[in-house]
Formats: C-alpha cells, sequence, structure tokens
C-alpha cells in the first residue's frame, strides 16, 4: 500500500508538472498564433494587391473592349450613312456595274469587313446584284434569289443560308446588331466570329427626299456590310495573357516572402521551447522538496485514524480516539470519536430494535384482514404470511404457488409469475398485464394486486401478492345500484305522470293485440319500440328491438306465428311494467272519470255559459280532462330527443311551434307515436351533421317547426325541419322507377311497408316500417298524411328534369274535426 506522504509528493510532483506543461502549451500557441496571424496579415495584403490589381486590369479590359467595339460600331454606321448616298443616284440610272464595283471595292480596301452585299426588292421577291466574301472578293455567282421559306440565297449550282436577311428586310430602317457570324477565308478555312451586321435600305428618289421615303416609302434594295470583331478580340486576349503574367510574378514573389517568414517563426520557437525546459527542471527539484515537508506534516495524524478506524472495524470500541491537533485533522478526529460512541451504542442495541420490529410486523400480519403472501424463484412461498392468507388458504408453509392458485381457480398465474422473477423491470412491466387482478370463487368475489422486490443488480427477486375478500363490497355495491335504477325509474313514471303511463300501457297492449298478418307485426313492434323509449323505457325498448332484429331473419308463414309469440311476450313485458307502476303509484279511477268528464262536458257545452262564471270555470276543468294541447304532446316526445341526439352525435335540435290547439286525448297516444316517428325520421334522415351544416352556414342545432290551419273543417298540421331534404333519386333507385316518374309519385314510396333509404338496420332505423306504421295510425283516426315537394313545380317534375337529388318537403297531416278542440270556443268547434 502507498503512504499518504508518497501520494501527496507525487501529487505536487504530478501538479508541478501539469502547470509546466499547460504553462508551455500556452506559450507555444500565443507564439504559433502570433506567427500565424502575422502571417495571415502579410497573406490578407497580397492578396488585396493582387485582386485590386486584377480588378483595375479588368476594368481597363472592359474600357479597351468598349472603345474597339464603338470604333466598330460607328464604323459600321458611318459606312452604309456614306455608301447609301453615294449608290441611291447610281441604283436610279441603273447603273449595275458600277454599283458591282462599288461592293468589291469596299471589301478590298478595309480588312475588318467580311461581307458586303447589295440587294434588290421586286415585290415579294429578293434578288442579289452584289455578294462579295473573302473567298469571292468579285462576288458571288449571279443570279442569286432569297428563297424565304428557308432563309437561304439559292442560285443555280450554289446556295448558302442567311438567317439575319429576313429581320433586315423587316426592320425597313438602318440598323446595327451584334451576331455571331460564320465565314470563308480566302485560304479556304471557314471561321466563327463576332461580328457587326450592319444594314439600310436604298429608296429611289432625290437626296433630300430621302429621309421622308424612309418614313412612308418602300426600299428598292438594301446595302449591307458585316464587320469583324475579330482583331478587338485577339488584342482583348493578349491583354489578359499579359495580365495573367505579370500577377503570377507577383505571386511568386508573395509565396517566397510568405516562406521566409515561416522559417523565422519556427527558430523563435524552438528558443523559447529551449528555456522554458530549463525553468521546468528548477520548479520540479524545489517542488520535490517543499511537498516531502509538507507531507510528513499531514501524514502523521491521518496514519492515526487510520489505525483507529481499523480498530473500530474490528469491533474493538473501547480505545478512544485522541485529538491531534486544532485544525481540521482535529475535527476529523473529534468525528470519528462520535463515531466510535455512537456504533457502540447501536450495536449493543441492535438486537432489541431488530426483535421490537419484527413484533411490529408480525401484529400488523395478523390483524390485517387481507391475504398476504411473497412469491419465491421456482414458484415456491415465502416463509412470512398473514393470518388472513392462513385462514384462506390454510398453513402456507411447504406449499407452492401452483397449490394456492389452484384454490383460486387460476392455475395458469404461478407461470406468469415464474416468467418475472430473476428477470428485469422491463420483463416484470411487460408480463403484469396477464396477471389476474380479480377472480370469483364459488362462493367470494377476491381482488388481487401484486408488488416487484428487486434485487441489487436491477432483477425482480420476489413478488408480493396481496388477496382480499370483495365479496360483502360488490354485494353493497349492487345493492345500492338496484336501488339506483329502482329510483331512476320511479322518477321517470312520476315526470310522465303514472295515469299517462298507464293510458301508454293500456294503448300498446291494445296495439299489440291487433298483430294478425306479417306487416301489421313488423309495423306495430316498430311503433310500441319507438314509443317505449319515447317514454324513457329502454330496456323494454332493448327487448322489443331484440324481437325485431330476430324476425328480420324469418320468412313465410313462421314469421307470423313467431311474430305473434314475440308481441305476446312484449305484452306480458308491459303488463309487468303495470304492476310495478301500481306498486308505487296506486291506481285511482283516472280511466272512468276521463270518460264521465266527456259526458258532463258535452252536457255543459249545450248550457248558456257566457254569463255564468261558475259553469265557465267547471267547464274549463272538464276540458283539461277531455282534451290536451299540442304543445303538451311536443313537450313529451321533447324528453327522449336528449339521449336520442346523443346516440347519433348530434345537438338536440329545437322544435318550434307557435299556434295553439287541442286534441282529444283519446287519441294522445296515437299523436305522440305519430311525432315520435317523424321527429326520429327527420333527426336520423334530413337534419346533416354539426360539421356539414356548419359549411353550409347553418345552426349546428337543426329546427322543426309545426304549424297549424283549419280548412274546410279540419285540422292541418305542417311539419318542416331544416335539413338536407329528401334525396328522391335514391329512393328512385331503391323502387327502380321510371325517369318519368314524377317527384311526387317518387316521395309517396316511402310510406309504403318495408322501403327505408338506410343501408343497416339499427334500433333508431332502417327496417322500413316507420313511415308505413305514421300512415296507418293516421288513416285509422280518419285522418290523412302526405308529403309535400316543395319545389318550382310542387313537384309535378320529373325524375330526369330534377337538378339536385335531394329536395325540401314538409309533412301535412289532417286531422277530422271530431278530434280537434278550441278552449276558447264555447261550443267546441272549429273556427276555419
Amino acid at each position: 500500500m502507498k503512504s499518504i506522504k508518497n501520494k501527496i509528493v507525487a501529487s505536487s510532483l504530478l501538479g508541478i508538472f501539469s502547470v509546466l506543461v499547460i504553462s508551455s502549451v500556452m506559450v507555444a500557441l500565443f507564439s504559433d498564433n502570433l506567427i500565424t496571424n502575422f502571417l495571415n496579415k502579410g497573406n490578407e495584403a497580397t492578396n488585396q494587391f493582387i485582386g485590386d490589381f486584377k480588378q483595375a486590369s479588368q476594368v481597363t479590359q472592359n474600357e479597351i473592349i468598349e472603345i474597339y467595339e464603338e470604333q466598330a460600331r460607328k464604323k459600321g454606321l458611318n459606312l452604309i450613312a456614306k455608301d447609301r448616298m453615294s449608290l441611291t443616284t447610281p441604283f436610279v440610272d441603273n447603273q449595275v456595274l458600277f454599283i458591282q464595283e462599288f461592293i468589291s471595292e469596299s471589301l478590298k480596301l478595309d480588312d475588318d469587313i467580311i461581307f458586303a452585299a447589295f440587294y434588290v426588292v421586286e415585290g415579294e421577291d429578293i434578288r442579289a446584284t452584289k455578294i462579295s466574301t473573302p473567298q469571292y472578293p468579285n462576288g458571288l455567282p449571279k443570279g442569286l434569289k432569297f428563297n424565304s421559306d428557308i432563309d437561304t440565297w439559292v442560285g443555280e449550282d450554289f446556295e448558302f443560308e442567311d438567317g439575319n436577311l429576313p429581320g433586315i428586310i423587316q426592320r425597313k430602317t438602318s440598323g446595327i446588331e451584334q451576331v455571331s457570324f460564320t465565314y470563308t477565308t480566302a485560304s479556304g478555312e471557314t471561321r466563327v466570329v463576332q461580328a457587326y451586321d450592319v444594314a439600310t435600305p436604298v429608296f429611289e428618289g432625290e437626296p433630300d427626299e430621302i429621309d421622308d421615303l424612309m418614313e412612308e416609302g418602300e426600299a428598292v434594295g438594301y446595302l449591307r456590310y458585316v464587320i469583324s470583331l475579330e482583331k478587338t478580340n485577339k488584342f482583348v486576349q493578349k491583354t489578359k495573357d499579359d495580365l495573367a503574367k505579370i500577377i503570377g510574378k507577383q505571386e511568386e514573389r508573395t509565396n517566397t516572402t510568405r516562406e521566409e517568414l515561416i522559417r523565422l517563426g519556427k527558430d523563435s520557437e524552438n528558443q523559447l521551447f529551449l528555456a522554458l525546459a530549463g525553468s521546468a527542471v528548477l520548479m520540479t527539484i524545489l517542488g520535490f522538496a517543499i511537498s516531502a515537508f509538507v507531507a510528513g506534516k499531514i501524514s502523521k495524524p491521518v496514519t492515526y485514524l487510520s489505525k483507529a478506524a481499523q480498530e473500530i472495524a474490528s469491533g474493538h470500541y473501547e480505545s478512544k480516539v485522541k485529538k491531534m491537533s486544532d485544525d481540521e485533522i482535529g475535527q476529523l478526529c473529534e468525528i470519528f470519536e462520535n463515531m466510535r460512541v455512537q456504533v457502540k451504542d447501536f450495536t449493543e442495541n441492535l438486537q432489541f430494535m431488530v426483535d421490537e420490529k419484527t413484533k411490529e410486523i408480525r401484529f400488523l400480519l395478523d390483524n390485517i384482514d387481507i391475504a398476504i403472501f411473497k412469491i419465491m424463484p421456482d414458484k415456491q412461498l415465502g416463509d412470512e404470511y398473514s393470518k388472513a392468507a392462513k385462514q384462506m388458504f390454510g398453513d402456507l408453509k411447504g406449499k407452492s404457488t401452483n397449490e394456492v392458485f389452484k384454490a383460486l381457480h387460476s392455475e395458469r398465474t404461478p407461470e406468469i409469475l415464474d416468467t418475472m422473477i430473476n428477470e428485469d423491470d422491463l420483463t416484470y412491466e411487460a408480463n403484469s398485464s396477464l396477471l389476474p387482478l380479480s377472480l370469483k370463487t364459488k362462493k367470494n368475489y377476491l381482488e388481487l394486486s401484486y408488488s416487484p422486490h428487486y434485487g441489487p443488480e436491477g432483477q425482480v427477486s420476489s413478488v408480493l401478492v396481496t388477496v382480499k375478500d370483495v365479496t360483502e363490497v360488490n354485494k353493497l355495491k349492487a345493492k345500492a345500484e338496484e336501488e339506483a335504477e329502482k329510483g331512476r325509474f320511479i322518477l321517470n313514471i312520476a315526470s310522465h305522470g303514472p295515469e299517462n303511463v298507464r293510458r301508454f300501457i293500456k294503448n300498446e297492449i291494445s296495439l299489440l293485440e291487433q298483430s294478425k298478418d306479417a306487416n301489421k307485426i313488423q309495423r306495430i313492434l316498430h311503433t310500441v319500440k319507438g314509443n317505449s323509449l319515447a317514454y324513457g323505457f329502454k330496456d323494454l325498448g332493448d327487448h322489443i328491438h331484440e324481437f325485431e332484429s330476430k324476425l328480420q331473419k324469418i320468412e313465410g308463414d313462421e314469421f307470423v306465428a313467431k311474430g305473434q309469440e314475440y308481441c305476446q311476450k312484449t305484452i306480458m313485458l308491459y303488463k309487468g311494467l303495470e304492476k310495478t307502476v301500481n306498486l308505487y303509484f296506486p291506481s285511482s279511477d283516472s280511466m272512468g272519470l276521463h270518460s264521465r268528464a266527456n259526458l258532463y262536458l258535452s252536457a255543459i257545452s249545450e248550457l248558456s255559459i257566457n254569463d255564468n262564471p261558475h259553469l265557465q270555470e267547471l267547464r274549463d276543468i272538464f276540458y283539461d280532462k277531455c282534451y290536451i294541447s299540442f304543445n303538451e304532446i311536443l313537450d313529451f316526445v321533447r324528453k327522449p330527443l336528449e339521449p336520442l341526439s346523443k346516440r347519433l352525435k348530434k345537438p338536440t335540435p329545437n322544435l318550434e311551434f307557435s299556434d295553439s290547439f287541442w286534441l282529444k286525448r283519446e287519441i294522445e297516444h296515437n299523436f305522440r307515436g305519430v311525432l315520435n316517428h317523424i321527429i326520429r325520421n327527420a333527426l336520423d334522415h334530413g337534419i346533416e351533421e354539426p360539421k356539414i351544416r356548419k359549411k353550409k352556414g347553418k345552426d349546428e342545432r337543426g329546427t322543426l317547426k309545426f304549424t297549424f290551419e283549419t280548412k274546410e273543417g279540419a285540422g292541418l298540421i305542417t311539419v318542416q325541419d331544416d335539413g338536407a331534404g329528401i334525396d328522391l333519386r335514391k329512393i328512385s333507385e331503391r323502387r327502380s322507377l321510371s325517369p318519368d316518374t314524377t317527384l311526387n309519385e317518387i316521395a309517396r314510396e316511402i310510406f309504403k311497408a318495408g322501403f327505408s333509404t338506410k343501408d343497416d338496420v339499427t334500433e333508431i332505423s332502417g327496417r322500413g316500417v316507420g313511415m308505413d306504421a305514421v300512415k296507418v295510425d293516421i288513416e285509422e283516426l280518419g285522418g290523412s298524411i302526405e308529403l309535400k315537394i316543395l319545389s318550382p313545380r310542387n313537384g309535378e317534375e320529373t325524375l330526369q328534369e330534377m337538378e339536385e337529388d335531394t329536395v325540401p318537403f314538409a309533412i301535412i297531416i289532417g286531422v277530422p274535426d271530431a278530434y280537434i278542440g278550441n278552449k276558447n270556443n264555447p261550443n267546441n268547434q272549429l273556427v276555419a
């Protein structure tokens, strides 16, 4: 073992050495950085000089190019301006030979001219009087004529392309244009050069008339020169080459200077490193001497403390630790002494504390009413478990997890637990969802929980299992739920009124007793289901929906037999409901009172009651017993709208009704069923989803509007929603109707038995008996129902004339006057 003294000396020397190394590195970096910055500044200045020189050279070069090009351009313009005046008079005098000689001489006198020509325009034709090139200084073969279709001069045995000529002819004025021109030299070499293409029209007239002719007249010929810029380009290239040589020499001198500076920098660095190395040796020797002295002073009390700690670790607590000094080492000695005393006391009392804790844990395990035990590796149980576990499973000593969970009827659980033990946390979490959290034995309901215990390496070493008997708790919960359901049931009856519920049950049983044929059975079951749901008897409605679903799979005579059987079962359900209503709300003779009230009202109506307030009051009392306002019926059908809307995921619609009229209570139930069907259909089929309505600018909540009017002694109730309308095209496709069928004829199909536009059957719609049932109910009362198409021609359009798939509509219900009352009329007659 190394002594602390040696460690202090070594640490001090390492510190001194580290300081020297760091200082050397910093000096080296600083010097290197200084030299690098100096070199970079030199390079920057040189590069700036070369860049400025190149820029100035480029500017000079561009100016020279502009001067040469400007001279060439002016030469071309002056040439054509002069020659145009020279050729005008000879051309007018038909001196063709003079013109030809003039063109040839122009080419010979100026080396920059590589193309000279004079053209004559005769109507649509263009002929060459003279065309001279370096290859043909005396002119190209005679008889050349320009073919404008292929932009080519064509002769007997000669032709050449001239793509610039059409632009010159079209321009009709003097002009100059820089082009890339291809020509052949006198030696036969083909060249492509940059050149100015200069041309001017020639007019027939006096010289002083030329300007006017250029503005108004037609040219009789064209003079054209092509002036090469080849000499200018050669001069520019020579200038570039000269500048490149100058710049190259400057860069060579710069590189030589840079290399010299680098060499000087390296020499300076070497000298600096030699000075640092000498200083490092001297500082190391001095540091070693100082650190050895300091280490001796510190190591002596530390060595003493080390021996004292070894005594305590060996269990010898009697030797007191002395204070060696008044500094931090002295404080450390005091701490060691306190620790010695505490360890001595703790060791002497440890067994007592362990025994006390064990008693506390045993007390908890013996008094807690939860079975607690531990699962160990290899499906073994731990030695410690709660008293409740022993009462539930017997003595667990020597038992395996298989025996315990077999008693719980969960034989697979031990296998799952066995895959978790000795595995990591991730494996436990992945498999924990497979463990049962609740089990049912023959007599009890049990809840289970699992808590893993982790070993030193993070693996699951055991699992603590708790099993709680919740049988009594579940019974209390079930009883509470039963009482709550009973409370909801009673509240539902109370909200509708017990007598109204009794009337509802009586009417439904009466309707079910009429089930004789297939169509009527289906219609009746669908109607009573909707009415039951409207009254809030969901369980009853679900039973009827189940009967409907079973009937969908049956055909023929068996359908009628089964249908009547289901109707009888439904009657028994209603009678059971009636017993429950009578149990909580004892019956009064409301049915008899209702009949007697009709007689009394009839008798009072025949009396003159205008001047007798007592008779008027009596009449109003009996009137309320015999008639019900339409608003009250709407209030009834509003109640099931909210749960229905939730199932359809739509907001509850508004029901608007402004007029007031009364119906006899004997048909109240029929009208509730009719309105229930119509409103359910509107919400399911007509009123769009909130997102669609929002896009159309409609209120997300739909609206159903009810209006009433009298006509020819009968009452007409109109129902209209603000939805998408009726899909007549879909109805036509389902019924395979002709395109010549009118919209009214198509609309009447919805009242036929078995028809529905829905593709699937739900508890709300899809069986095709809703509107059929409505029609039958209304007609059995002597009333009528029709679907009115609200189109420009009131539904007389044919299907093929229809522009949209859907059209708005209204349902009009006709009610015989015998069932309608007017409370404000003493004789209870309709006022048309």
